[in-house]
């Protein structure tokens, strides 16, 4: 796995060359510019290359599409010079290079998508690549599903091509986040829709209503249990070998009790902090006051091996709970983040105490509260997450303080930023960390206008 450090772009549009040197230290990058010079269509680019969803590419004219990961690698496409097929299919040429040796490459043909050959519905929007969203209840449609659902009898859909077999794709980790379609989803959160359905015997109508922040808070449940799984083995693992252990590697153990009590303080603290996390059930034996002799104090010390080995699995949840706890701790008001072993994630509505579930949040909380809850729990360490105009239905205040959150996120969970925006509000004077995208005000009286002026 690998960060991303340099994207570049020959003739995207036919009218640009991009070079983005991206930022390690901080590990995010702004690109600011105005409308039109392809900031968007840069991190759509970007991800369709690296995540091998290469119907995303003919849709946008560029000649070469170069990517460079931290340890020097390159990943490229070029579009081909060679007259299109008839059927719509474009030619590109995959090419990767390690330094300066020879680089592997290899052609493919990648054929016209759905969207491409069919009129879509009104309410039907891309949400990525491959995916569809009715924007009437958020629904979340494949392309092969939208195919047989509104594309007609008699129509067929290419296989797309598939990534050649020296691409390692945990070289290349990246994430788009389109706040667009996110915010898509969160509005739409409360359209009831009544559709058409097989039920029993016969054709029945039936109302269905989305909650889509639940999608994203069942990561975040799953990814709770699964720390909570890894501990119970550890701990089971543990405890059916303490006979031996006892009698075997501790046995000839000397313990200082001085240190043991102080041990056993912190892991009592490590332990209060993971409870109060819902992370843990159970809780530390009492330490026994007084003397204690030398079988005593060895099996204590046992006990508080394989009671840290047993938190140890759940210390990057708790930490990643506590980093969403206090992203959002200032910024929803009168609303304190709980965790309830009905609901998952839960809100105490101050003063009266009140308990409420995340759908119940406003448009713009929940719209925060998945965007933090994805990019902690739902992504892979070594991502370089591009999102594009993450701006959208924050309040001013809370567009100051993203840089520095983002900063945060990347320190608990190894990931690197690359930030599409027009909003001076996200920048905040970190002019440091922008890339800005061409063409420049060349008449601006200072770099202050200039950089005002591309960022609006």
């Amino acid at each position: 796995m690998a960060h991303l450090r340099k994207i570049t772009v020959a003739g995207l549009f036919g009218l640009y060359d991009h070079d983005l040197d991206l930022r390690q230290d901080p590990p995010l990058t702004i690109v600011a510019g105005p409308n039109g010079v392809g900031k968007t269509t840069l991190l759509r680019l970007t991800t369709a290359l690296l995540r091998g969803t290469y119907r995303e590419l003919p849709r946008y004219e560029f000649g070469t599409l170069t990517v460079e990961n931290e340890f020097g690698a390159t990943i490229e496409a070029e579009r081909t010079a060679d007259l299109e097929p008839s059927d719509g299919a474009v030619s590109f040429v995959l090419r990767l290079r390690h330094g300066t040796g020879r680089p592997q490459e290899t052609m493919i043909e990648v054929h016209p998508s759905v969207s491409d050959l069919m009129v879509m519905p009104d309410f039907l929007e891309r949400y990525d690549s491959e995916t569809f969203v009715d924007v009437r209840d958020g629904e979340l449609i494949a392309e092969d599903e939208v195919l047989m659902r509104w594309g007609g009898r008699g129509r067929e859909l290419m296989p797309p091509p598939t990534p050649p077999d020296w691409f390692k794709a945990d070289d290349w980790r990246v994430d788009f986040i389109e706040t667009k379609r996110l915010d898509t989803l969160i509005s739409s959160s409360q359209v009831a829709r009544r559709s058409i359905q097989w039920r029993g015997s016969g054709l029945v109508n039936v109302e269905r209503r989305g909650s889509p922040i639940n999608r994203y808070l069942r990561v975040v449940a799953q990814a709770l249990e699964k720390a909570r799984l890894e501990s119970a083995l550890i701990n089971q693992s543990r405890t059916s070998t303490v006979a031996r252990r006892l009698l075997g590697e501790y046995s000839s153990k000397s313990v200082n009790v001085e240190r043991l009590r102080e041990r056993y303080a912190q892991v009592e603290r490590h332990a209060a902090a993971l409870t109060a996390n819902r992370l843990l059930s159970d809780s530390l034996a009492a330490l026994p006051g007084g003397k204690l002799n030398p079988t005593q104090k060895r099996f204590f010390e046992m006990f508080l091996d394989d009671f840290e080995a047993k938190l140890e699995p759940l210390d990057p949840i708790s930490q990643k709970l506590e980093q969403l706890r206090s992203i959002i701790g200032h910024k929803f008001l009168n609303k304190e983040l709980a965790i309830s072993p009905e609901h998952g994630l839960t809100f105490i509505v101050e003063p009266a105490g009140n308990e409420i579930v995340a759908d119940s949040l406003s448009s713009g909380e929940q719209h925060e509260l998945a965007l933090i809850s994805r990019l902690l729990f739902d992504e892979r360490p070594g991502t370089t997450v591009l999102i594009d105009e993450p701006e959208l239905s924050l309040h001013v205040s809370w567009q100051h303080e993203m840089v520095e959150d983002l900063l945060e996120i990347a320190r608990v969970s190894d990931l690197s930023f690359v930030l599409a925006t027009h909003s001076t509000a996200i920048i905040n004077n970190r002019w440091d960390i922008v890339d800005e995208l061409g063409p420049l005000d060349l008449n601006a009286e200072d770099r202050g206008q200039d950089k005002t002026s591309v960022a609006n």
